[in-house]
């Protein structure tokens, strides 16, 4: 009985952590007051949809920038609208990642 429960809990453990999806990286084009442009890899991306928030980190830094909206996603371009006052430290050519919240 133990080892069939150990054994359902693995098997759910292992289904959480797939469907977490993992982290984007992505390089600052332009930053123009709290809206940013990103320039990422779209390759096998199904979360990042217009209008859901997106958790937005500064990868130089290692700090949490905050949540994000997107409001456009083109061929490798997001276009995202920062908490105010955070994307001020965000500079083009800054090293981002963007992760489901």
């Amino acid at each position: 009985m133990f080892r069939r429960l150990a054994f359902v809990i693995i098997l759910a453990g292992i289904g959480v952590a797939a469907a977490l999806a993992a982290p984007l990286p992505g390089k600052v084009q332009s930053a123009a007051s709290d809206t940013l442009v990103v320039v990422v890899n779209l390759e096998n991306v199904e979360w990042l949809v217009v209008g859901k928030p997106v958790r937005l980190m500064d990868a130089d830094k290692g700090a949490l920038v905050g949540k994000s909206m997107v409001i456009g996603v083109a061929d490798s371009t997001v276009t995202l609208v920062a908490p105010k006052g955070k994307a001020k430290n965000l500079k083009p050519g800054s090293s981002v990642t963007m992760e489901k919240p």
